[in-house]
């Protein structure tokens, strides 16, 4: 800047021309001083145009220049307030897409606004570091930092460029951002940088990690053997592979698919290409015939969250090119449990199922209590894969359990008692075979009558060790409920009593007693 100069030269200013690397660099500038926020590193070539400016006698000129913005940032009393945040990165079930999380700052949390640097090639130590290898290269002329990220509107969701070094996304005051587009193998930079919105040109580090995606190996599927699969390790979603036996002589497989809470999509795909209709809302143990395939070919499984509010942990999964699952019980085709609504006393309630084609095949029924609220909102307590767990009963809610053998009937149906009045309550049934794991059938739902009659057992009958008679019901095309018979024999005092007289056996006892009448 002159340093003296004449009165009629105050009109008159000099024009600033700064050269980087060879590139020209406008400014805006009242003509005694040029400032240039977000420098880079480099060699800048400065020239000052004094065309029309008459020396008076000898007066000097002085340039000189300042790092403004670093100085000011070094000396900033709240500067070691800055403590690092910790980044979490989970990987979601889409194909190279995470989902990248941050603690807020401590300092000035609610001015604060944050953006995202991914790199390839190296950390980006400074805000302005990153805006110069990005995309996003502010224009020639000079312009404020939060001016120009406010143009860089935020997005749910961004993709990383190939051709640029740094990609940046700026989220405002959000602490998560999606990244997709990153490939398997590559090791990427995450930088995330705090932006003060009330003072310009006011940023800093606030955390950094580094991200590489190995590309996902499905879990090979085996036949005779169950597989629990995680869906959080890829976000909700979990890959499973299957090699049709080269010797097998059918043209189809089976998949049983059990749920761990809440519910989830399955598609089968041969070659990146499904070659059937997703199987959507599978919320409950579920067998899935893939027809048209060809012995030696490899069949992808993708079962994913149905909802992504869901939460859901884990699905086990078992497989078969057979007629039927190795170790593992032939279920019905309608593995449905009804309540049968007619018979629901306030202490006592009756359900019914149909049972497996084979022989030798237990059942366990599982009773849980359920408030008022998980009953209409159909919150399954526990899950079906914590039945075969040797601390189910252990659960809070855990009400009772009853085992036995009831092969000779179908349907099968069991009154369950010792239940309060006006209560709600979850029924889980699961077939045993003599060897193998167990299957459950669909969980129910269930409660008792708000009015006791007078001539209803109270629980006090039930627990001393008499035995609940009904009379036949009609099940749905004309079949009638067959009497169960207790493995046991007596029943004990907490325990669920089968239903095991006969209509003909009533009959005979009915006869009996008027002949008695008679000869009194």
């Amino acid at each position: 800047m002159p340093a003296c100069g004449r009165k009629d030269d105050s009109d008159m200013t000099p024009n600033w021309w700064v050269l980087h690397e060879g590139r020209y660099i406008a400014s805006q500038t009242d003509g005694s001083q040029f400032f240039r926020p977000c420098t880079q590193r480099g060699l800048y070539q400065v020239l000052v145009n004094v065309t029309g400016l008459t020396a008076y006698g000898s007066c000097p000129y002085r340039v000189g220049y300042n790092r403004k913005g670093t100085e000011e940032f070094r000396s900033w009393p709240f500067r070691n307030l800055t403590a690092p945040s910790r980044i979490k990165v989970q990987q979601q079930r889409r194909r190279y897409v995470v989902m990248i999380k941050w603690e807020k700052s401590k300092l000035d949390i609610h001015v604060m606004n944050y953006c995202l640097a991914v790199s390839t090639g190296r950390r980006q130590r400074t805000l302005c570091q990153a805006l110069g290898n990005s995309i996003h290269r502010p224009a020639c002329d000079t312009i404020a930092v939060n001016d120009f990220l406010h143009r860089l509107s935020p997005r749910d969701e961004r993709k990383v460029d190939p051709e640029v070094g740094t990609t940046i996304v700026c989220t405002g005051t959000r602490t998560r951002q999606l990244i997709r587009g990153m490939k398997p193998n590559v090791t990427y930079f995450v930088d995330v940088f705090a932006i003060h919105s009330q003072h310009n040109n006011l940023s800093f580090l606030l955390g950094s990690t580094q991200v590489q995606l190995n590309r996902t190996r499905p879990t090979q599927l085996v036949e005779g053997k169950v597989v629990v699969g995680k869906l959080s390790t890829l976000g909700g979603l979990a890959l499973f592979n299957f090699k049709v036996p080269k010797r097998s002589q059918n043209s189809f497989f089976k998949l049983h698919l059990t749920p761990c809470g809440g519910s989830v999509n399955v598609e089968i795909l041969k070659k990146k290409h499904r070659i059937m209709e997703p199987v959507r809302d599978v919320y409950y143990p579920k067998t899935i015939t893939v027809r048209n395939v060809r012995p030696g070919e490899r069949y992808l499984i993708r079962v994913y969250e149905a909802d992504d509010t869901s939460r859901m942990n884990r699905v086990q999964l078992a497989v078969t090119s057979r007629d039927d699952f190795i170790d593992l019980p032939r279920m019905p085709s309608n593995t449905t449990i009804t309540e049968l609504v007619p018979l629901r006393k306030c202490h006592s309630s009756t359900i019914a199922w149909f049972g497996s084609p084979e022989k030798d095949v237990t059942y366990c029924v599982y009773v849980f209590k359920l408030s008022k609220t998980q009953y209409y909102n159909n919150v399954k307590i526990p899950t079906y894969c914590e039945l075969e767990n040797r601390d189910v009963c252990n659960h809070p809610q855990f009400h009772n359990k009853h085992c036995f053998n009831g092969n000779d009937f179908n349907p099968l149906s069991l009154d369950i008692p010792n239940l309060l009045p006006e209560h709600y309550y979850s029924v889980f049934v699961t077939a045993i075979p003599p060897r193998g794991r167990s299957l459950p059938y669909k969980s129910v739902r269930i409660k008792t009558s708000s009015h006791c009659d007078s001539n209803q057992i109270s629980p006090a009958g039930a627990a001393s060790g008499k035995l609940i008679v009904k009379g036949g019901f009609r099940k749905g095309g004309g079949h009638k409920r067959r009497n169960t018979p207790n493995a046991n024999g007596a029943t004990t005092g907490n325990s669920l009593t089968t239903t095991g007289v006969t209509k003909r056996t009533n009959n005979r006892k009915r006869l009996q007693q008027q002949q008695s009448h008679r000869k009194v």
